[in-house]
């Protein structure tokens, strides 16, 4: 996946930040009408011909709803915290986005999305899972073991070595999703 940008230099670093560069491709734009990529973002301040989204609220947000809504087999993987909340964006086993975020961002993010939410099994996750309501917003909800999840830790911290613990422990409850039961309707799901 390719993702231009034309704006701020600092939100363009902010993107080289949250996005997966083995994944995606973050090419800033130095002419504004060079219309070509997967997905075009404009600082709201460019002007373009461009077909592009128009950042420069919550770029997190932002950035996170235009991937929800550009993959079929979005899995998004939630360490639920009472002051910190990873949360990580995957395409099968590739890592698209990672972000760490207050409880309140977080839930609201997740408002936003759809696909398959795999969040830790622990009374927090359940509450948020409730107060989002998540069985509405996506297609399967997994409730993830966290002590299955974290085995996984170490081979991610090779793999990924500049995420953050709550980021990592995010990506492996999304990997840890896969076959597991749809915490909404009972059954089993399955992630291609």
């Amino acid at each position: 996946m390719e993702i231009a940008y034309a704006g701020r230099r600092s939100i363009y670093e902010e993107l080289l930040g949250i996005l997966s560069d083995s994944v995606i491709r973050v090419e800033y734009m130095e002419n504004a009408d060079d219309c070509g990529s997967d997905i075009t973002l404009l600082d709201y301040y460019v002007d373009s011909p461009c077909r592009a989204l128009r950042v420069g609220g919550d770029l997190v947000v932002e950035v996170a709803e235009v991937i929800s809504g550009s993959v079929d087999d979005l899995v998004v993987g939630a360490d639920a915290g009472s002051r910190k909340f990873g949360l990580a964006l995957l395409s099968g086993n590739e890592l698209l986005m990672h972000v760490m975020l207050t409880p309140r961002r977080a839930e609201a993010l997740l408002s936003g999305l759809r696909g398959v939410l795999a969040i830790g099994d622990n009374p927090l996750g359940r509450r948020v899972a409730r107060r989002i309501g998540a069985c509405s917003v996506f297609e399967s909800v997994v409730m993830v073991d966290e002590a299955e999840a974290a085995r996984k830790r170490d081979w991610l911290r090779g793999r990924y070595p500049s995420l953050r613990l709550d980021e990592l422990d995010a990506v492996a409850i999304a990997l840890s999703a896969r076959g597991g039961v749809d915490w909404c309707r009972g059954q089993k799901i399955k992630i291609a």
